[in-house]
């Protein structure tokens, strides 16, 4: 993430002296004839003019003030894809915890409630995984299961209580 944005200043810092010798070597030729005749479509000419004269060039406080203001940009920005990226894979996470909850509860409701604990593993979507679910009797004909998914480091955990 810090080379990306060494690169982007070094790029820009290049980018704005290239600017900067170009505007000096403009001033210092400028062709005998007006724009509007031989030269106009030469994009140096794109600047307005003032009293007759043309404006060639940016000045360097239009380039320092644009650096800057890309620079920041380009920062921000770089510093959002890190957000963005953790964010992604939070959301992986949360989806397929989340899967892997609702397809044991299935799976315990189509049994009959049989099954009192168990545990199992495995990989979805690039992400290991490990579940473990208990059955007990909570009275009345009412059965209490609790599922714990372990991604990683985080644990997703889901409670219900389901009549036989």
């Amino acid at each position: 993430m810090v080379s990306f944005a060494i690169i982007a200043v070094f790029g820009l810092m290049v980018f704005a002296l290239s600017c900067c010798a170009f505007s000096i070597v403009n001033k210092q030729f400028k062709p005998k004839k007006k724009p509007d005749q031989k030269y106009s479509h030469h994009l140096l000419y794109l600047s307005n003019t003032e009293g007759g004269n043309m404006k060639k060039g940016f000045t360097l406080i239009e380039l320092t003030i644009s650096m800057f203001l890309l620079c920041f940009g380009l920062l921000a920005m770089g510093s959002f894809i890190g957000v963005m990226t953790k964010t992604t894979i939070q959301g992986k996470q949360i989806t397929v915890a989340s899967t892997l909850i609702q397809d044991k509860f299935e799976s315990i409701k189509n049994t009959g409630f049989v099954i009192n604990a168990g545990t199992d593993t495995g990989n979805i979507s690039g992400l290991v995984y490990s579940r473990d679910w208990v059955v007990n009797p909570n009275g009345n004909n009412m059965k209490q299961i609790d599922i714990t998914v372990t991604i990683g480091s985080k644990q997703f955990v889901a409670r219900s209580i389901i009549a036989e």
